[in-house]
């Protein structure tokens, strides 16, 4: 009886502990547009909880089409350039408010001819001051199939509690510097006050283990 008590209590706070550490992965599946296709946004894109604005609204959502980064599924494609669309970027930013960490993404040039050599990225912290990465792109691109477009780009434990991050496109062709975004791994921020039903379960598994705790010495 003991160790079924014991067991029970351990659960229950690793069960608290995941939800304090919850991870997901914005792909943006859930504004997918079908293979083959892209679809040009005027406004800007909810996708996963989050917010993602571009200063001229110029965002693409693509699906393994033509020349476009090829993600193997929905990814957006932001066509940052020197001409009308002048200070475009993509800025993300928690639907609601509120902090968040990110540790890790897919980017790519956005189409032949016209992609970015690089993105630099840059966190806007909560409380003030920013965390900034200049990400190097591989040329490595072909469009939809063959070879893979994408290069994952890792965020280090700075990139915790930020309340948005801007992503721009720098150092393309004949001032166009087209680049896409998918997978966004992101978390809670650790500084976040937990949730209160998050709070009540640790209270509960915290008193199973005082329980137990007791009986052994009884």
């Amino acid at each position: 009886m003991k160790r079924h008590l014991s067991a029970i209590a351990i659960t229950l706070v690793l069960g608290a502990w995941s939800q304090l550490s919850q991870a997901a992965v914005i792909n943006f599946e859930d504004i997918a547009t079908s293979a083959g296709s892209t679809v040009f946004d005027t406004s800007p894109d909810a996708s996963g909880g989050f917010l993602f604005t571009s200063p001229s609204n110029h965002i693409h959502r693509v699906n393994q089409s033509g020349s476009f980064g090829d993600s193997g599924s929905t990814n957006l494609m932001i066509h940052d350039n020197g001409g009308a669309n002048a200070g475009n970027g993509l800025t993300m930013t928690k639907i609601g408010g509120g902090t968040f960490a990110m540790s890790s993404a897919w980017l790519s040039e956005g189409f032949s001819n016209f992609g970015a050599k690089q993105v630099h990225i840059v966190g806007n912290l909560f409380g003030g001051g920013t965390v900034v990465l200049d990400f190097t792109l591989d040329g490595i691109f072909d469009g939809a199939g063959g070879l893979n477009d994408f290069q994952t780009v890792n965020f280090d434990g700075s990139w915790n509690n930020l309340t948005s991050v801007a992503f721009k496109g720098i150092d393309g062709t004949a001032n166009e510097h087209a680049w896409s975004i998918d997978n966004i791994n992101i978390g809670e921020a650790a500084t976040t006050v937990p949730e209160p039903s998050t709070l009540a379960l640790m209270a509960l598994a915290m008193a199973g283990l005082g329980f137990v705790s007791r009986r052994k010495q009884a």
